[in-house]
């Protein structure tokens, strides 16, 4: 016997899954840029690999869960990596530059920081 299919929300569930896959990209960006900087590279790219595969596992169920029910076709997985492509593709560059002006903001006030006796001492 086939299993019936429901073609009537498959437009909006693939819209769902390429937003969601948009959003993982989002993440895989932002943590891209700070893979390497700093001093401790190895443990923050250890760090930013565990944010992305958690948020990841999230947006993916979370997605397939709002769009589809929480069954997983076909069509839902290709959406997901399309909307990861896009993103890499188009919003890579934007996110890219926004993290590397909140990175280098950080360094700035850590730099500031370090000038106060108060937290000089704190820092040791």
């Amino acid at each position: 016997m086939l299993m019936p299919i429901n073609t009537k929300g498959q437009g909006i569930a693939f819209l769902i899954c390429l937003a969601f896959g948009a959003g993982i990209g989002v993440v895989y960006e932002a943590g891209y840029i700070l893979r390497f900087c700093g001093k401790f590279r190895l443990a923050v790219s250890f760090a930013v690999d565990l944010v992305f595969f958690a948020a990841a596992a999230l947006l993916l169920i979370g997605g397939i869960r709002l769009a589809d029910d929480g069954d997983v076709r076909l069509y839902s997985i290709f959406a997901f990596a399309a909307g990861f492509c896009v993103e890499r593709l188009t919003l890579g560059f934007l996110v890219a530059k926004c993290t590397n002006w909140v990175y280098n903001c950080l360094i700035k006030v850590y730099r500031a920081l370090r000038k106060v006796k108060v937290f000089r001492r704190l820092l040791k």
